[in-house]
């Protein structure tokens, strides 16, 4: 009897399709990321804070992207605590809000007025530096110190709605 022949289609084990599976994985891994840093980074507008006397007067809004929420919690003293800082716009003046408490109250406030807009960053930026030890422009890189607040990134009412982004053609 004839020995039996190899088939000429080359034929792959599993570890060969495993490893095209992974790489197809992979690639669409990277794909799905590139696509999402890719996606329109849109500027969401800060609603004022409703503890504000401010929040119902037409017209006032929070300048630029100058607000900012922080959290200091420390288990062992069982302190859970916010600070919430905003530079405000109404009319022809600025005004920088201060609101801080225990987390779940509504806290006390402060509401300092400024005539100049380069007052009221200055007020807002000393406070900010204050209460985490970090610069206000560097915020993109902010560093947690111990005893200081933390910066924490809060959903706006722009960002309620999910934005859908399409990957790969896939139905969305």
């Amino acid at each position: 009897m004839a020995p039996k022949r190899k088939s000429q289609v080359p034929h792959e084990g599993p570890d060969k399709k495993q490893g095209r599976q992974g790489a197809e994985e992979e690639d669409h891994f990277r794909s799905t990321a590139e696509a999402l840093r890719a996606a329109p980074t849109e500027k969401h507008t800060v609603r004022v804070d409703p503890a504000c006397p401010l929040s119902h007067s037409p017209g006032t809004q929070v300048h630029e992207d100058y607000a900012c929420t922080l959290n200091q919690t420390n288990i062992g003293s069982n302190n859970n605590k916010f600070y919430i800082i905003q530079l405000l716009e109404e009319g022809d003046r600025f005004a920088c809000w201060n609101r801080w408490g225990r987390v779940g109250e509504v806290g006390q406030s402060k509401l300092s007025y400024f005539k100049l807009l380069e007052d009221a960053k200055k007020d807002f930026e000393k406070k900010f530096r204050d209460k985490t030890k970090n610069s206000w422009a560097e915020r993109d890189h902010f560093v947690a110190h111990p005893g200081k607040y933390t910066l924490i990134e809060v959903q706006g009412d722009d960002e309620a709605q999910e934005a859908v982004v399409k990957v790969d053609g896939g139905p969305v």
